[in-house]
């Protein structure tokens, strides 16, 4: 079938470039999930940034009221965003 990507992930995407956070979406709903992610429910991304930390990327993302969960991950899964091995940024939205 076909979804239709949450309106709160896009107003995500548009906050961010409004405080001039450069980034780039690597997975919405590809990549490798459980069945029941919210990633195929188009409710959540994974995103690169080049213009800012993952710690400082996380607390700007945990401001937005629209957003659920945000999570570092690596190759291997969730691990703190100060680790080295985080490859993106995951977050969720309501």
């Amino acid at each position: 079938g076909t979804e239709t990507l949450n309106p709160n992930v896009q107003g995500v995407f548009l906050l961010l470039g409004q405080q001039g956070i450069g980034f780039t979406v690597s997975s919405l709903a590809t990549g490798s999930h459980s069945p029941t992610s919210a990633h195929y429910a188009l409710r959540a991304a994974d995103i690169v940034s080049p213009t800012i930390s993952y710690p400082e990327l996380k607390v700007k993302l945990e401001a937005i009221p629209a957003v659920s969960k945000v999570l570092c991950e690596n190759k291997g899964g969730i691990t703190s965003c100060t680790d080295s091995s985080v490859n993106h940024i995951h977050f969720e939205v309501q």
